[in-house]
């Protein structure tokens, strides 16, 4: 499955299996890969053991071996994901770890309850309601 706007993708979903449930207008996903988009250019993918789509809501949910990585290298990893395509946003309730470079360190943050951007918070930041935690390893300039 692939979304456009204005003939540009803004994302790309393939599976290893799908089975469509005509009367919920459902698909059932195995082996998950989905693609986001900016300006025609791949910029994060999420993979997955399994899935579920429904199709009038547009919203998708991801388990089992949860993983994104986006193309600066951000990193995330859940047990459980979803995704509404209206909203553009990206939450679990389960343990997400993040980790985001820079230009001298790493930094890895974990909690539940996360809710981030297809760029995994890049731009809209990271967003964690319980448990929250986080390392940095690198250098710290002073001034």
């Amino acid at each position: 499955m692939v979304q456009s706007v204005e003939g540009r993708r803004s994302w790309k979903l393939v599976s290893d299996e799908a089975v469509y449930t005509e009367g919920d207008s459902l698909l059932v996903l195995s082996g998950v890969n989905l693609t986001f988009y900016e300006n025609d250019v791949p910029t994060t993918v999420l993979i997955g053991d399994s899935g579920r789509v429904d199709l009038e809501g547009g919203c998708m949910r991801i388990w089992n071996g949860v993983e994104a990585e986006t193309d600066d290298g951000r990193r995330m990893v859940t047990q459980e994901l979803t995704w509404n395509d209206s909203l553009g946003v990206l939450h679990s309730d389960c343990l997400v770890t993040m980790t985001i470079p820079d230009s001298v360190g790493v930094t890895i943050l974990s909690g539940r309850g996360v809710d981030l951007d297809t760029n995994l918070g890049d731009v809209e930041g990271v967003d964690v309601r319980e448990d929250f935690t986080a390392e940095y390893s690198g250098e710290i300039e002073i001034d």
